[in-house]
């Protein structure tokens, strides 16, 4: 997307039974070249958790404000499924999904995973991290 992400911060905004809103803020820098480009840029979105299903391993949300809805976007839906490979791994599958206004289509360029591909690397790390020093104790 070429960005340098410094921070995101995550506001509970709602909490219920069967639903979560988050508001996410994010601080990053859009690389020189990405500006020349057209490259657009937020700095906030929210996003609800649609579905949470932990038998299966399944969590999708939807972004109910801001972020890609203020590109045109009708949808953007993000779907994390992980899937049990041993006692010490798993495979995750992140999808993206979305719908964007005809007249801005050439906006779904600006869709990309890397974002996810952070989150998975953060987690997989604070994961790591966690079983070392449990397995030191």
């Amino acid at each position: 997307m070429g960005f340098t992400l410094y921070r995101v911060r995550f506001e509970i905004i709602e909490n219920g039974d069967n639903s979560c809103i988050i508001k996410s803020t994010i601080e990053y820098d859009i690389k020189e070249e990405a500006i020349a480009n057209g490259t657009p840029g937020f700095t906030s979105y929210s996003e609800k958790f649609t579905k949470v299903d932990h038998e299966n391993r399944l969590k999708e949300t939807e972004v109910i404000e801001g972020g890609y809805l203020d590109m045109g976007f009708t949808l953007y839906r993000i779907r994390f499924e992980i899937f049990e490979k041993g006692d010490d791994s798993c495979i995750i599958k992140a999808t993206v999904e979305y719908d964007v206004k005809e007249e801005v289509a050439a906006n779904a360029s600006y869709v990309t995973i890397e974002p996810l591909v952070t989150i998975i690397e953060l987690t997989k790390n604070y994961l790591i991290k966690s079983k070392a020093a449990k397995d030191a104790n």
